[in-house]
Parts: structure tokens; C-alpha cells; sequence
């Protein structure tokens, strides 16, 4: 018979083991998401950088929690409102649902259906402030949220310390967003009267001093343009050049979508010249 004054320390030993087994299995400040320690001012955060994606999207179905979910081929056109919340400290350096390593103090974005990678433009429909971020996660899988933005895109958009916030959350397709923004920053007015005087423009897009390099950058802008790409020598006594060129070019928002073009496939950083 069992004799629980005798046996007392079987209790306590199983006690112990029974704590000990809880603390492995769960620590609060393992599981328990939150903000980083200290303060960083958010604003200083550039937005992401819409880029095109020439390689695959991950886009195929998948299943969460019994719910099948058929992400989007593309991000044009959408458009949404809803609830964002945001996700810090607990998956800080982990790695995203497109392979890529998280950072709370980056801009980027979990989402349902969104291709990855994509990028969105999230406006807080509270203050009216707005964030493009890299959609590179899936999430959330909460009823009723729409987006999970990063601690640092929260943070921007104000709403880190409630926790959510109501937002628009709108696709965005890199060439013409890029497009678009350079319009409005870049003297196209301008441009088209210096066109009117001059008759003609042109990009140029670097200068080497061996021929072999200027050929063969030739050779990779012929794969982003139909306009005519010229080298042209500009002999020197000290440094004779061959200069990379395009155009002639007679829309000025053909040259900017085309300067743009240049630098995101990272081929240089090309100047307009008129002649």
C-alpha cells in the first residue's frame, strides 16, 4: 500500500520535474511578440524601393488553419481596406515565408494573397500618412486582418502603440510607379523645351576607356531598348574615352522611364545630354 507520509518526497521530486518540464516547453519572454527595447526614430526609415521582379513569384495555393488561400499572379489593380497590425521582437531574424530574413526595423509587409515579392503603398485612413513596403511574408492569419507591417512601418504610420490601425493597402507595379514618381520630381517641362531648342536628346550611360567594356555594355542595353545605342570615341591626349549612349530620344517621359529602366537593372547611372 502506498504510504503518502513516507513517500512525500516522490511528490516533491515530481514537482520539480513537473516545473522543470513547463519551463521547457514555454517562456513568455520567447513566445510573447513585441516592440524592441529603446527608441528609433522611424521617420529616418526610407520607404522599399519598388523594383521589378524578373524571377518566379510564390504564388501557388497554400493552406493555413484549414483555409486554402490563392495568392494573386500579379499586384496591379489591387486595392483594399482593412486592419493592419504588426509583428516585432519574436520574429526578429527568422526567416519570411519568401526565404528572406526578417528585420522589424526594415519596411516590409506580411500578406494573404499578394504575390512575393510585391510591394504595396499602406496609407493609415486614420492620419493619412503613408508607407510602400516589400511584401515578403505571408500573414496574418487573424480573422479580420488584412496586413502585417513591420515594427518599423507601423511606427511610421503611427499606430505601433494601439497595435492596429485601419488602412488602404494598394498593389503597386514597379515600372509604373517608378515612372510616375519620376514624372512628378523630374523637369519634364523642362526637358521638352531644352528638346524644342535643341531637336535632340540623348542618354548617356558611361564612358570606359577600353572599347571591349563599352561594346559589351551596348550588347545588355540593346536587351531594354529599341532606340538606337551608339559608342561614340572622344580621343584625349591623357584619357581617350568611349562613351555609351541612347536616342535619339524625342518624348521626355521615354527618356525618364528609360533612365529608370537603366538604373534598376543596375547598368549605371545615365545623364541626359542635348545637342
Amino acid at each position: 500500500m502506498f504510504n503518502l507520509k513516507k513517500n512525500s518526497w516522490f511528490f516533491s521530486v515530481l514537482s520539480i520535474f513537473v516545473l522543470w518540464l513547463a519551463g521547457c516547453t514555454f517562456n513568455p519572454s520567447i513566445e510573447k511578440d513585441g516592440a524592441p527595447k529603446g527608441d528609433f526614430d522611424a521617420a529616418k526609415v526610407p520607404d522599399a524601393v519598388p523594383r521589378p521582379h524578373y524571377g518566379k513569384t510564390k504564388s501557388r495555393p497554400y493552406k493555413v488553419l484549414g483555409v486554402t488561400y490563392n495568392p494573386l499572379k500579379s499586384a496591379t489593380g489591387y486595392t483594399a481596406k482593412g486592419v493592419a497590425s504588426w509583428y516585432g521582437t519574436k520574429f526578429h531574424g527568422k526567416k519570411t515565408a519568401l526565404g528572406e530574413t526578417y528585420n522589424m526595423y526594415g519596411m516590409s509587409a506580411a500578406h494573404r494573397t499578394l504575390p512575393l515579392p510585391s510591394y504595396a503603398k499602406v496609407t493609415n485612413l486614420d492620419n493619412g500618412k503613408s508607407v510602400v513596403v516589400r511584401v515578403n511574408d505571408r500573414g496574418p492569419f487573424v480573422k479580420d486582418r488584412l496586413i502585417d507591417l513591420s515594427y518599423a512601418a507601423a511606427k511610421k504610420l503611427g499606430y505601433q502603440k494601439n497595435g492596429t490601425a485601419r488602412v488602404k493597402v494598394e498593389g503597386i507595379v514597379p515600372p509604373q510607379y517608378q515612372a510616375k514618381k519620376t514624372t512628378k520630381t523630374a523637369p519634364a517641362k523642362n526637358l521638352l523645351n531644352d528638346y524644342a531648342k535643341n531637336k535632340r536628346m540623348y542618354l548617356q550611360v558611361a564612358a570606359f576607356s577600353k572599347l571591349e567594356s563599352a561594346q559589351a555594355l551596348k550588347q545588355r542595353l540593346h536587351a531594354l531598348t529599341k532606340l538606337p545605342v551608339t559608342v561614340l570615341y572622344a580621343p584625349s591626349a591623357a584619357n581617350p574615352l568611349h562613351r555609351v549612349r541612347i536616342g535619339p530620344i524625342s518624348d521626355a517621359e521615354q527618356l525618364e522611364q528609360l533612365r529608370l529602366r537603366i538604373a534598376n537593372a543596375k547598368l549605371g547611372s545615365p545623364h541626359v545630354v542635348l545637342e
